[in-house]
Order: C-alpha cells, then sequence, then structure tokens
C-alpha cells in the first residue's frame, strides 16, 4: 500500500441462512509513515552508494541492473497474465520481497 488514510474493512462470506452476507463495516486509519519500513532497504542502499566515497563509482550502480531488468519483466508478466487487482498486489508484495 503506497497511500494513507481511511481504510475501510468489511468481511464478507455467504454462509446461508444462517447469518448476514457481509459484516460490519471496520474503518482504520492507515498512517503515512506506515510505508517507509518496505522502502527502508532502497533509502539505505542509495545512501551508501551517495555518502560512501568508495561507492561513487559506474560499478557500484550496477546493483540496480538486475533489479530493474527483474522488475520490468515481472511487470510485463503481470500485464500479459491479466490478473485482477488483489491477486496482482498479493504476488508482487511477495515477488518484491523475494527480488531483494
Amino acid at each position: 500500500m503506497t497511500t494513507f488514510g481511511d481504510l475501510k474493512i468489511v468481511v464478507s462470506h455467504d454462509i446461508g441462512e444462517l447469518g448476514p452476507k457481509e459484516g460490519k463495516a471496520v474503518i482504520y486509519n492507515w498512517k503515512w509513515y506506515y510505508n517507509i519500513l518496505p522502502l527502508s532497504l532502497f533509502f539505505t542502499l542509495i545512501l551508501l552508494l551517495v555518502f560512501v566515497r568508495a561507492n561513487r563509482t559506474p560499478r557500484a550502480w550496477l546493483i540496480f541492473v538486475p533489479l530493474l531488468i527483474v522488475n520490468l519483466l515481472w511487470s510485463i508478466f503481470l500485464k500479459v497474465l491479466g490478473a485482477g487487482s488483489v491477486q496482482t498486489s498479493i504476488f508482487s508484495v511477495l515477488f518484491h520481497s523475494y527480488t531483494v
């Protein structure tokens, strides 16, 4: 999730005559700083490349090439697959955690 604000969560499951199909909605306030932790590894990597003098070479920046290629291939795969947004977001989180 890359946004913030109120998140509305509604549980739904058809249990027939045993009860209602949807439960009561719950509002959860998603803070902006919850998004920082997943990006902290990338920020750390960029800071190390910028502020450590030994890393200020083109060879050190080549670490981004495999990440860019793999993420480009992943985005192409998702477009070809044509999965829904829920499935795409779930598998994208898993994929990005494995690539880093």
